[in-house]
């Protein structure tokens, strides 16, 4: 019953932080609902080692959010306030606390992946088959919600840990040998 209602509270969470950040009730967007889905991943993923700095929260590719991210700017994530970075490059990738990658850059998708390989950098995405590929979390929208898939190997090559109720609120997680959909 407890771990129901955990995962509950966390899909709550992050359905609907965008209104609590905002005071706003009511519709919320697409953009709406993954600016916050990506903000409370940060929140719920534990990295290695503490960094100083900010948390820098990186689009690669065509920015889908615009404005809807930008109350997140300066918000905190594991002590560390989140800068945004828009339209970063692949060389820039590797610096990046979390690196949403846009759906612009599906046909570099295996080469992005590549490069930012057993860094701790968690990476998100809403390119169809992200996490068949080796992306860690990959939005979908099933139902006229939007839902998540996690590829735990990727995470943990990572060295990246995720809140348990985080894991329990995805629709679906790929560990070792499971593949496919």
């Amino acid at each position: 019953m407890f771990r129901r209602m955990g995962r509950l509270c966390l899909v709550w969470l992050l359905g609907f932080c965008w209104a609590s950040l905002t005071g706003q009730a009511g519709e919320l967007s697409e953009s709406q609902v993954k600016a916050g889905f990506l903000y409370n991943f940060a929140r719920f993923t534990q990295w290695p080692a503490a960094k100083s700095g900010p948390f820098d929260l990186c689009i690669l590719g065509w920015d889908p959010f615009g404005a809807v991210l930008t109350p997140y700017e300066g918000r905190d994530v594991s002590g560390r306030e989140v800068r945004l970075r828009r339209r970063v490059g692949l060389d820039e990738a590797a610096s990046c606390d979390l690196l949403y990658i846009a759906p612009s850059e599906a046909r570099r998708l295996v080469p992005i992946l590549r490069a930012v390989a057993g860094l701790p950098v968690l990476t998100v995405s809403d390119i169809d088959g992200f996490t068949d590929v080796g992306g860690m979390i990959e939005l979908l929208s099933v139902d006229d919600r939007i839902r998540f898939d996690v590829n735990l190997d990727s995470v943990g090559l990572a060295r990246l840990h995720f809140n348990a109720n985080m894991l329990q609120a995805a629709r679906r997680v790929i560990r070792q040998g499971e593949r496919g959909r």
